[in-house]
C-alpha cells in the first residue's frame, strides 16, 4: 500500500495524528480538513490511494478501523499519556493489509 498527501477536493481517508483508537473516516469529496499543527498539537492526515489501485476506499476504511489492525498499530507504536497512539504515515504504511480477491468466492467469504 502506498500513501501520499492529498490536495483539496479529492477523495481520501482522514485520520487524526494521535488518538486512543483508530478513527479513520472516508472523505468522498475532499471538503474536510484538520485544524492544528499535527504531531501531537492536533491536526491529522489525508490518505489517498494511487491511480489503478486494486482496493476501494470503503474496503480500506473497514480494514484500518478493525480491531486487528488497531492491535498491529499498537505493536509498532509508542504509547503516549492516557493511552493515546500516533496514526501518522510511519505507523500506517507498514500495516499488513491483505487485499481480498472478491472474484474468488471462498476468499470473498473470508
Amino acid at each position: 500500500m502506498s500513501l501520499e498527501l492529498q490536495k483539496d477536493g479529492v477523495e481520501r481517508l482522514l485520520v487524526p495524528s494521535i488518538g486512543s483508537r483508530a478513527s479513520f473516516v472516508w472523505d468522498q469529496t475532499g471538503h474536510y480538513h484538520f485544524l492544528g499543527s499535527g504531531g501531537g498539537g492536533g491536526g491529522g492526515y489525508g490518505l489517498t490511494l494511487h491511480e489503478g489501485r486494486s482496493v476501494s476506499y470503503p474496503y480500506l476504511l473497514g480494514v484500518l478501523n478493525s480491531q486487528l489492525l488497531e492491535w498491529c498499530v499498537r505493536l509498532g507504536n509508542s504509547r503516549f499519556s492516557h493511552g493515546y497512539y500516533s496514526y501518522n504515515r510511519q505507523y500506517i504504511e507498514p500495516l499488513p493489509i491483505r487485499i481480498a480477491g472478491f472474484d474468488d468466492k471462498a476468499d470473498a467469504r473470508r
